[in-house]
């Protein structure tokens, strides 16, 4: 019988869920402390081209068998996804633990509640860029370089301080880039108002 989970707004659990969770009792303790090494790219959508031989190499390393490590990702991935989307609190999400596992339910609560921090951190950000990349061009990243101006058409003995950003941004899956120009009393402004944001 399927389980209902409050985080899920009482829908069913997947069937495979428990099992999956349940895998957690078949990783040797050093591979439950390591964990975050393989969960934090298992979590991602999409899951980065990287994460297969992190995997691999992870699973050499603690002498597990792919297809357990693979529960165990698959499982615990549902649980943070799910949290994530639907802005479930941690206690939220021990509360569907306890319905799924029961008694069993010790080591997942211990691991689960040690990566929901990190994981959600992870999630949110991208949830945060998806919701904005509905909307048109979100940036990503920047480089800048600062030179100066000793002369030009307009005049001599300038000697113009110009901050030279390029702009990284994601546009319809795209990594695209913009690169604009700008004299002191600009980059104040907007020292500024970043500043006040970030207060």
């Amino acid at each position: 019988m399927s389980t209902p989970l409050s985080m899920l707004d009482g829908k069913a659990a997947p069937e495979w869920l428990a099992g999956d969770l349940a895998a957690l009792s078949e990783l040797p303790q050093a591979a439950r402390e390591e964990l975050w090494q393989v969960l934090e790219p298992a979590i991602a959508e999409p899951m980065p081209k990287s994460a297969e031989a992190l995997l691999g190499e992870f699973c050499a390393r603690h002498r597990v068998p792919q297809a357990t490590l693979s529960r165990v990702l698959r499982g615990l991935r549902f649980l943070y996804r799910a949290a994530a989307q639907t802005a479930s609190p941690k206690s939220k999400l021990e509360d569907d633990l306890r319905s799924l596992l029961g008694e069993q339910a010790a080591l997942a609560l211990s691991l689960v509640g040690r990566y929901h921090a990190p994981a959600l951190a992870v999630l949110s950000g991208e949830i945060h860029t998806k919701t904005l990349l509905a909307h048109g061009k979100v940036l990503t990243d920047f480089e800048w370089k600062v030179s100066k101006v000793s002369a030009s058409t307009h005049g001599r003995g300038l000697e113009l301080p110009v901050v030279t950003l390029t702009l990284k941004y994601q546009e319809d899956g795209q990594q695209r880039s913009i690169t604009l120009e700008a004299i002191p009393s600009t980059i104040a402004k907007l020292r500024d108002v970043l500043g006040a944001l970030l207060r």
